[in-house]
Parts: C-alpha cells; structure tokens; sequence
C-alpha cells in the first residue's frame, strides 16, 4: 500500500492556489492591456486604443505600460487564489446536493458568487495599489507617489489609515461576483457542454479556448460599468486638500451618468476585453495544465 502510495502521490482534486497561479502566469502577458483599461476609463475624454497607446509610448516610453505589473501580479496571487479556491470547494459540495445535481448552472452561480465576494475583499488592497500605481504613471516622474505595489500599500496605509486600504471594496466585491460568474461559471458550463458531445469536442486546447471566449465576454459586459466606478473611486486619495470627488459608489455612478452620460460606464469596454479575452484564455490554459500535472480529474 504505501509502495503505491508513492507511485501516486498526486492529489485528485484542485488545490487553491491553482487559480492564482494560473492568473498571474497570464497577467505577465496581458499587463499592458489592463493599464490602457485604466487609463481609459480615468480619461474625461474618449480616446481611441491606439491613440492611448501613441501617447504613452511617446509621452511616458513603452515600460510605463507594464508600471504596476508587481501589483497586479500580487493582485491575482490573493484575488484569484481565493475566488477560484473557494468556488472550487463550494461547488464541489453544491454538486453533491440534490439542487447542484437538478440545476448544474445555478449551483456553478452560486458558488462563483461566493467565491467573487471571498476573492473581492482579500484581493482588495492589492487592486488599490494596481490603480493607483497605473494611475500614477499619467503624473511627471518628480510627482508620481508610488515606486512599487508594497511602496503603495505602505504609503496608503501611513498617511490614510489601514481602513483606506479597502477603499472601493464595495464595487470590488460587486465587481468579482459577476465577473467569477461570468469566468469561471460560463467557462464550466460552456466546457462541460461541449464534453457532453465527444463525437464533436475532446479535453482540448480548441476546447478550453471556446469556453474560455465564451466566459470573457460575458464576464466582461456584465462587469464594464462597475469597473469603471471601481476604477474612479480608487484612483482619488483622501489627503488632497481639494477632497474626494466621489463619496461612495452610489454618488460616483449618478455623478459619471450625469456629466458624462449613460455611455461612459462603457469606456474601456474594447480594451477590457482585449486583456480580458487573452487573460481568461490563458488562465484556463494555464490551469488546465496545472490540473494536468497534479492528476485533477475533468470538470
């Protein structure tokens, strides 16, 4: 017995640090995509991807793209280790119900939005600190706050208070329920539907790259306007002595609808699911892959 326990000593189901490491393997890639998110929701105007990307190659050099990358990366080490870690846990117990059996889809919902409020509040500060350090690359170099994600966090936390590094939790959290829902939860059931008619689909790269498209874009389209208002909320600080534009989430969207209109809550639609769309299809390719290597069964 214990000879072959050693033959196999992979586990059989996903551990929680699978999805981290899968998002932050496709974050190396798809930084650039999410500072032009950014920075396009935060301009008052309505600049095109590749006038955005003109003016910070010419303005600010091509490595301004990936300022922040160490944040994002820290990022998707706590975020996404802790919404895929816990959607993996609660829908591997709502399966084994009479409910998770009778509605596949909704159990997958359900776990994916507890997941998203989980991986919401603990991936907070470090999505502060990627706004913020994205944010700051629009300043001259002799004003610019921040040299790193830690050097963020640290300054945030110093001059205000260790409560401010959950600013913009609320959106966050509003944020990560439909975007796990949208992700993780489409891709499931976009794969497992397809698996469903092997004459057709196989465990493949074709497959793992439709559903992951499938999960992007509607990840992306129900979360466009809560991004932004995340976006702007985060990206003001509370030591100014002009104060804070916005007061909360309710305020910034009646304030962004009014002086903006209703199709603002859309800037940033395009390049979010340009690094969307790259970044959840790498991240599932990653993840299947890890799974493969640790002997998780299929989904």
């Amino acid at each position: 017995m214990s000879s072959t326990a050693k033959q196999n000593p992979k586990p059989k189901e996903a551990q929680w640090w699978f999805g981290g490491a899968a998002s932050s393997l496709a974050c190396i890639i798809t930084h650039p995509l999410d500072s032009l998110k950014v920075r396009m929701q935060m301009s008052i105007t309505k600049p095109s991807i590749g006038k955005m990307i003109a003016t910070v190659v010419t303005k600010e050099g091509p490595l301004a793209l990936y300022k922040g990358l160490d944040a994002s990366m820290l990022r998707q080490l706590t975020y996404s280790s802790a919404r895929f870690g816990v959607y993996d846990a609660a829908n591997g117990w709502v399966k084994g119900t009479e409910f998770g059996r009778e509605y596949p889809l909704l159990g997958r919902i359900v776990s994916a939005s507890v997941g998203g409020v989980v991986g919401g509040f603990v991936g907070s500060p470090a999505d502060l600190a990627n706004v913020r350090l994205q944010s700051d690359a629009r300043l001259p170099l002799s004003q610019q706050r921040y040299s790193n994600a830690f050097d963020a966090l640290f300054t945030i936390l110093r001059r205000e208070g260790v409560t401010k590094l959950w600013t913009g939790v609320g959106p966050n959290i509003l944020r990560a329920i439909p975007m796990t829902a949208g992700q993780i939860a489409t891709y499931d059931t976009v794969k497992a539907e397809m698996l469903s008619h092997p004459e057709y689909f196989s465990d493949n790269l074709t497959t793992h790259g439709i559903a992951s498209t499938a999960g992007a874009l509607v990840a992306t389209t129900l979360c466009a306007p809560i991004d932004v208002i995340k976006s702007r909320i985060m990206a003001q600080t509370t030591y100014s002595k002009e104060g804070v534009q916005y007061s909360g989430s309710w305020d910034a969207a009646t304030k962004i609808a009014r002086s903006e209109g209703v199709g603002a809550f859309f800037k940033g639609w395009t390049p979010a699911f340009a690094r969307l769309g790259p970044h959840t299809i790498l991240t599932f390719v990653f993840l299947e892959q890890i799974k493969k290597v640790y002997g998780v069964g299929v989904i």
